[in-house]
């Protein structure tokens, strides 16, 4: 049987976003600052179609638009078959990037804010990069910056474009796709330097508390409702002044939120103002 929304059935997965929103952190999600750019493209474009639902539509018309293109360039690439579909790819790959440019841009002033409410010393930053021309990184948030809105997409595709033609012979001895949004990443940045070379698993931590906190509140003010956020083992690498901290800032967001913890919130003098259960052997227990 399919999923309903009110008694209705959604024959895609689009229907259910603007529905119920989730924000979920969980230990594997410290993967975000040290582990590979698929997992923070996944995060920011989840993020990103949480309130802009074109961005998921685009984002499987580019998919499904890539492997065909990559399935042209193993058969030898056409030329006139690969200057439709290099075309018809770069129109999503600009929006593409273009949100995600935008949703980074709006994203930082709430990073900032949320940093300094939980008395952070380390700023948190993030750059939004795609891989550039002679092993150069090159940020798009400089490059879409200087660029006013309503030229963003045109200044993106043309530089899309570009990198196409660069990368044509090599893209023809390779057999794939050598430029796009697939290929960019997300620098975590940790003060002045990138997260993943010295952010300590503490840190890793409060990074990611502070930007599940900033995509809520992004959200929140995007459509004005709270999401759920679902917050798994609270208490691992971080001291009790630190969880209290954590817990106040938590308290503050107009969000639902649910966290486990291996030990009470509520050390310090914090009161969390909330229902608690003790979990053991799959039976809750109010306590």
């Amino acid at each position: 049987s399919k999923d309903k929304v009110d008694g209705i059935e959604k024959g895609d997965i689009s229907g259910y976003l603007g529905q119920v929103h989730s924000v979920v952190f969980f230990p594997e999600s410290l993967r975000f600052v040290k582990g590979g750019p698929s997992l923070r493209r996944a995060v920011f474009d989840r993020a990103v179609a949480s309130e802009s639902p074109g961005h998921l539509i685009d984002s499987r018309n580019y998919n499904r638009l890539l492997l065909e293109r990559n399935r042209i360039l193993k058969q030898g690439g056409d030329s006139d078959m690969m200057e439709t579909w290099d075309r018809r790819l770069v129109d999503a790959a600009a929006r593409i990037t273009v949100r995600r440019h935008r949703y980074l841009r709006s994203l930082r002033q709430l990073l900032n804010i949320l940093s300094k409410n939980m008395g952070v010393e380390s700023a948190l930053g993030i750059d939004y990069r795609t891989d550039g021309f002679g092993g150069n990184k090159e940020n798009w948030g400089e490059t879409l910056g200087k660029t006013p809105p309503d030229k963003q997409e045109l200044v993106a595709r043309e530089a899309l474009l570009e990198r196409a033609e660069r990368t044509r012979a090599d893209e023809s001895r390779r057999g794939t796709t050598l430029w796009g949004p697939h290929l960019d990443d997300f620098d975590v940045l940790w003060g002045d330097k990138r997260a993943k070379d010295i952010a300590s698993q503490g840190e890793q931590r409060l990074i990611m508390i502070i930007l599940v906190g900033a995509v809520a509140e992004s959200y929140s003010q995007a459509t004005g409702e709270g999401p759920i956020i679902l917050f798994d083992d609270l208490s691992s690498e971080l001291d009790e002044e630190k969880r209290g901290v954590v817990v106040n800032y938590l308290k503050s967001l107009r969000s639902q939120v649910f966290v486990t913890t291996t030990e009470k919130p509520s050390k310090g003098g914090e009161t969390l103002e909330a229902k608690i259960y003790h979990v053991e052997s799959g039976k809750f227990t109010a306590l």
